[in-house]
Order: structure tokens, then C-alpha cells, then sequence
């Protein structure tokens, strides 16, 4: 007798919308483990990247030796500097000075300008003060100078109201008489006078 073992064939209902969405479903999830995957491998590649620099810089930080240029002498295990360090450090050196030199040259230059520009401005306000006050003290001899009319002019007047328009030819001929008389007397010495006696009148 034979036993049947076929599996009854069941019919399943396929169509194209539910074939679509299965392999979405899959695509999606697919796609989602991939980015992941990739994400987290850059993470990891980022991480290895940070350790492996951290690590060369610790190793470069240990192996500097910080020290000051100016303490080779007193420090034993720099004493034992090349000549190229030594020869610039000389070279800083005398660079830093002459600077130094130039700039202290230069600042004293400008503070005796200074000082001569000061010292010239007291000078001229005080010969400005000096003459100020001269000013001030001749102001009042000249003002009353000015109010004194000349002898001159006042005569000419006198002689213009006694003469009228022949005043000036009279004013030159007494002063050539003026002159004239002046001269006799230069020439003759000084004559003697009248003698001043006085009058003895008596009336009886």
C-alpha cells in the first residue's frame, strides 16, 4: 500500500502591489543597515585617526625640553650647544642693543628739541613782556609830547593875524636880520653893554 507524502499544493494569491511593498520593505531596511555600517566604520576611522595623533603628539611633547636661551651656562645638559645657536644668540644679542642705542639716541634728540623749543617760547613771551611794559611807560610822555603845540606855529599865527597874506616874507626878513646880528656878534666879540646907572632926579 502506498502512502501519499506529497504536500497539497496551496494555492497563494500573488499579485503586484504586494510584491513591490515586500521588496520595499526589504530595500529600505537594506539600505538603512548599509548607512549604518557605513557610519559607523567612519566613526571608527575618525577614532583611530584621533588616537594615532594624540599619540605622535604625546610623543613629541615628551621629547621637548623647554629651557631659556639665557641660562645655557647654569643649565649642564644645554652647556653642550652648537655653534650656530651660540653665533645667533650673539647676533640677537648685539641686534637688541644696537636697537636699544638708536632708540635712546632718538628720544634724546626729541627731548632737546623740546627743551630748546620751551626755553625759546619763555624768551620771546618774556621779551614781549619787557617791551609791553616799555610801551606802557612811554605811552604817557608821548600823549602830553603830542598835546605841546610848537612855538613855531603859534608865532606864524600871531604874525598872519598882524601881517595877513605878506606875513611870511615879514617873518623872513627878521630872521635874516636875526642872523645877521647873531653873526656880528660871533665876529665881533661880546660887545660891552649900556652901562645900567641909575637916575638921580631931584626935583627942588
Amino acid at each position: 500500500m502506498k502512502v501519499c507524502t506529497e504536500v497539497p499544493c496551496v494555492p497563494v494569491k500573488c499579485d503586484k502591489a504586494s510584491v513591490v511593498k515586500k521588496y520595499r520593505r526589504t530595500y529600505k531596511r537594506n539600505l538603512y543597515r548599509r548607512s549604518r555600517r557605513k557610519r559607523s566604520k567612519l566613526r571608527y576611522y575618525t577614532h583611530l585617526k584621533q588616537l594615532r595623533f594624540k599619540r605622535k603628539t604625546d610623543d613629541l611633547c615628551s621629547a621637548i625640553t623647554v629651557f631659556d636661551i639665557t641660562d645655557m651656562d647654569w643649565a649642564p645638559f644645554v652647556s653642550t650647544t652648537s655653534t650656530e645657536v651660540t653665533e645667533w644668540h650673539k647676533q640677537e644679542q648685539i641686534a637688541y642693543w644696537k636697537s636699544r642705542a638708536l632708540s635712546l639716541e632718538y628720544e634724546n634728540r626729541m627731548l632737546l628739541r623740546h627743551i630748546r623749543n620751551v626755553y625759546a617760547k619763555q624768551t620771546e613771551d618774556y621779551a614781549n613782556y619787557v617791551k609791553g611794559q616799555q610801551q606802557i611807560e612811554e605811552a604817557p610822555s608821548a600823549k602830553s609830547a603830542s598835546f605841546v603845540e610848537p612855538a613855531g606855529k603859534k608865532r606864524r599865527e600871531e604874525m598872519e593875524k598882524l601881517y595877513g597874506k605878506k606875513a611870511s616874507k615879514i617873518m623872513g626878513m627878521e630872521t635874516a636880520v636875526q642872523l645877521n646880528y647873531d653873526l656880528h656878534l660871533e665876529d665881533a666879540g661880546k660887545l660891552p653893554h649900556w652901562p645900567h646907572t641909575p637916575l638921580n632926579l631931584r626935583f627942588d
